[in-house]
């Protein structure tokens, strides 16, 4: 829904733009906070479950740590320089071209992607 109003909202090109670098740099950051918890407070990360901590399970913790970590470097590189980024940039198009019914524009976007 979120995306559908800031379709109708945004108009010109730059603006669209600038939203998806906001919204990837907030995806990154979200990432990142993810990628230090998993990582450096593996061990601490159980208790808000209500289990025990088991140390069989740190390592397999850590990994989705580093995967977290991964992902918002993607997500940083794709927000700084998006005109490289052809995955997002051919998305956003699929979705401007269609204006007869945007929503089902999006999610056909969405699904392809």
């Amino acid at each position: 829904m979120v995306l559908v109003a800031a379709g109708f909202l945004a108009k010109d090109e730059p603006t669209r733009r600038h939203g998806l670098q906001a919204v990837l740099m907030l995806m990154a950051a979200g990432e990142a906070l993810g990628a230090f918890v998993g990582i450096f407070r593996a061990r601490r990360m159980a208790a808000p479950t209500g289990r025990p901590y088991d140390p069989a399970y740190h390592g397999v913790r850590q990994d989705f740590g580093f995967y977290n970590l991964a992902m918002a470097l993607l997500f940083v590189l794709c927000a700084a320089n998006p005109e490289r980024n052809a995955a997002f940039c051919r998305r956003h198009r699929a979705v401007r071209r269609s204006r007869r019914n945007p929503p089902a524009a999006l999610l056909r976007a969405l699904l392809r992607w």
